[in-house]
């Protein structure tokens, strides 16, 4: 909370006053309103009020909005004709460190709330810089007593500011939000600036902080020229399965990956399709995933379509193809490194089911069923 009081000669006394009031942290969709802040000229005020639309940057979308509605408090009678209303977003704290030093803004007007939403794309216009700089709308003129609405759009830097988090390197994107606990977070903050003739002032409030949730370090396998075993935690007991490619090594392209009773593989190429490798890839933090199948180029994990539920299939090489370049994320290292793989062009994380099965893409979630072992294994490489 900001209380503060300016003063000048009589007829332009300035004042200002902030009320911010605390909400509970949550899953970032339900919107509230989590601060309020004003600003008095003469004896009239300008007031700023961030509502949190969506708080929360999850693997599969990479995205917060907040909608700010900025009140022109002044009476008609005092100061005719409208004023010059523009909002920044800044970082509460400064210097801007951790997530907040890895985060963009955009920040454009909309006409009501209804058009300030998760689905909601910024328009021509619209300013945009890093957060950690600060961010300040073009000027908007509102009248008095009457309000302004402003959506504003984060995304790390270098990422998409659209809805649908298009045209985006999310494998390299993905790497820098990751942290060990799967969450950073970062409070920002708005301001309001009113211009009235010639006095300007300005209104401060806080809001929900931004947060990522389950988004972990990026942690390819050292050993890279190693075929391996992969075990989903969620069923390695009592009867441990394994990731399996559904009709053996001789496989087509387009057969699907399931999970199956663990071979005991030893040197049998025969039992290869239950042998993975993680090939990287030049420039990006991701990794292609092979199975060991005797069908000439083929055998690399392909994730089908961008909705949850999605399959995984086998195909041949296309290091460039957002579906075969996954993300392994470590989640834990207890025991061994535990992983979550986490595919570009969806941010789903490969699902393993209960049961022997096909496996299937999902939203990353705190699910043993998206979490996996690698054992390595002696067949030959490739």
């Amino acid at each position: 909370m900001r209380i503060a009081r300016w003063f000048l000669p009589v007829a332009a006394a300035l004042s200002v006053a902030g009320l911010v009031s605390a909400v509970p942290a949550s899953a970032g969709w339900s919107a509230r309103v989590t601060a309020t802040g004003s600003v008095t000229v003469g004896r009239e005020s300008v007031t700023i009020t961030p509502t949190a639309v969506s708080t929360v940057m999850t693997n599969d979308l990479y995205q917060t909005t907040y909608l700010v509605n900025v009140t022109n408090n002044q009476a008609s009678a005092t100061f005719a004709g409208s004023s010059n209303v523009t909002l920044s977003a800044f970082s509460a704290s400064t210097p801007a460190t951790g997530l907040g030093a890895l985060l963009s803004a955009v920040i454009w007007p909309v006409a009501s709330a209804a058009a300030c939403t998760t689905a909601s794309n910024p328009v021509p216009g619209a300013v945009a810089g890093a957060w950690s700089d600060g961010v300040t709308s073009r000027a908007v003129a509102v009248a008095p007593g009457a309000s302004a609405l402003f959506c504003v759009r984060g995304m790390p830097t270098g990422g998409s500011s659209s809805a649908t988090n298009s045209g985006q390197s999310r494998q390299n994107l993905a790497a820098a939000l990751g942290s060990p606990s799967g969450t950073m977070s970062f409070t920002p903050s708005f301001r309001a600036e009113i211009a009235l003739g010639n006095v300007t002032d300005q209104a401060t409030a806080d809001s929900d902080p931004i947060t990522t949730s389950l988004i972990y370090p990026f942690r390819p396998l050292t050993n890279l020229t190693t075929y391996y075993q992969v075990k989903p935690q969620n069923i390695l007991t009592p009867a441990a399965l394994c990731l399996d490619l559904r009709g053996g090594v001789g496989a087509t392209a387009g057969s699907g990956m399931g999970t199956y009773a663990c071979h005991d593989i030893g040197t049998d190429v025969s039992l290869g399709n239950q042998a993975i490798a993680m090939l990287p890839i030049n420039g990006a933090s991701a990794v292609q995933l092979r199975v060991r199948t005797t069908a000439s180029n083929n055998g690399y994990l392909t994730a089908g379509g961008t909705s949850p539920g999605g399959s995984v299939t086998v195909n041949g090489s296309f290091p460039t193809l957002a579906q075969q370049q996954w993300i392994p994320q470590e989640v834990s290292n207890a025991g061994g490194s535990r992983l979550q793989l986490v595919n570009a062009v969806s941010g789903l994380c490969l699902t393993a089911p209960a049961s022997a099965d096909l496996v299937t893409m999902q939203p990353c979630a705190s699910d043993a069923a998206m979490q996996t072992y690698w054992y390595p294994v002696a067949l030959p490489f490739p």
